[in-house]
């Protein structure tokens, strides 16, 4: 029994220790600056609002080039994702361009099959090569390429 009451003192100790410290730690966080974000620039922005523009006129080519010259450029920056349900409001979901783009490659299988098509023939060649050496090879970074470089192939 005098075990147990020395672990609850101790616990209340620890509790109210770390309580008294939650006010500071706000003020932490209300002092931090915003993040510095490198979002997608404007070139980049109308390079993928051509590439709708594009599917729309079922210039299949076009439309995926302007996709992978963002995908290439811009593979680090940040695109806004404007409709996401999932989040609360007041907040807002970034993802890499790469990313973006690789899934806006993969939703031609739906939206226009002819230009994923296109996009396929260009790009199939060089995936199975990668992911053949991956896998013989069992490497890693090939097998990583593959899925980040070539997901839609």
């Amino acid at each position: 029994m005098k075990n147990a009451a020395s672990f609850f003192a101790l616990a209340l100790a620890v509790l109210f220790t770390v309580c008294a410290g939650v006010p500071a730690l706000a003020q932490v966080f209300e002092r931090l600056s915003p993040a510095d974000l490198d979002l997608l620039d404007s070139a980049a922005a109308i390079h993928l609002e051509s590439a709708k523009k594009f599917l729309a006129e079922k210039q299949w080519e076009e439309a995926v080039d302007a996709i992978r010259r963002v995908m290439e450029a811009d593979a680090g920056r940040l695109v806004k994702i404007l409709e996401d349900r999932r989040m609360p409001e007041g907040f807002e979901r970034l993802i890499p361009a790469r990313e973006f783009c690789q899934w806006r490659l993969s939703a031609l299988a739906k939206d226009a099959p002819e230009a994923l098509a296109h996009y396929r023939k260009l790009v199939d060649p060089l995936a199975e090569k990668w992911l053949a050496e991956g896998t013989a090879k069992r490497d890693e970074k090939l097998l990583r390429q593959v899925i980040q470089q070539a997901f839609a192939s």
